[in-house]
C-alpha cells in the first residue's frame, strides 16, 4: 500500500512537471528508487521503520525528495523513458539484492 502512495506521488508530480531539466541521472533515480521500495517491503506497515530508514536511503544516495520528484516532473512528457526506468526498477527488484 505504502509503495502506491509512492508512486502516486511521484505520478502526481509528474503531471504538474513543467518539462525544466534535472540534475539527477537516471542511475541514480533508479537507485534510491529500488532502495525506497525495498526499504517499503521491509517495513510492511511500520510507518516509523519505513520513514527512519526512507530518510537514511535519502541520505546515502545523496538525493533528496525534491530531487526525485523534480526527475519525474522533468521527464514525465516522455512515457517511454519512464517505462524504460520504471522496468529498471522493477527488475532490480526482482533480483536478489547484491547483484
Amino acid at each position: 500500500m505504502r509503495a502506491m502512495v509512492v508512486v502516486l506521488g511521484f505520478v502526481v508530480a509528474a503531471c504538474a512537471g513543467d518539462g525544466s531539466t534535472v540534475g539527477l541521472s537516471d542511475e541514480r533515480f533508479i537507485e534510491a528508487m529500488v532502495e525506497l521500495r525495498r526499504a517499503a517491503m521491509t517495513a510492511g506497515s511500520d510507518t516509523v521503520q519505513f520513514e527512519q530508514r526512507r530518510q537514511a536511503i535519502l541520505n546515502e544516495q545523496g538525493v533528496t525528495e525534491d530531487e526525485l520528484r523534480r526527475y519525474v516532473e522533468a521527464n514525465s512528457r516522455d512515457l517511454y523513458h519512464m517505462a524504460a526506468v520504471w522496468d529498471s526498477i522493477s527488475t532490480r527488484l526482482a533480483a536478489p539484492e547484491g547483484q
